[in-house]
């Protein structure tokens, strides 16, 4: 046999989830929203402006950038 559940308690419920939802909602972090950003890069210092591809031998400087937004 089925029980029904009395609206108020559904209702109450409905307001308790939206009430957390919208309480905790700033401390979350999606990807897309990540704190810490970061990123490489190299500059090949044997060929300076011509480029061309890596190759033994070569002196490279290696470039990290990171960024913490709070």
């Amino acid at each position: 046999m089925k029980t029904i559940l009395p609206v108020g308690l559904v209702l109450r419920r409905f307001v308790w989830a939206l009430l957390l939802i919208l309480l905790f909602r700033g401390y979350t972090h999606a990807q897309a929203t990540a704190m810490l950003k970061w990123g490489n890069s190299y500059i090949n210092l044997s060929k300076k402006a011509v480029g061309g591809p890596v190759e033994p031998g070569d002196s490279l400087e290696i470039r990290v950038n990171s960024s913490l937004a709070l």
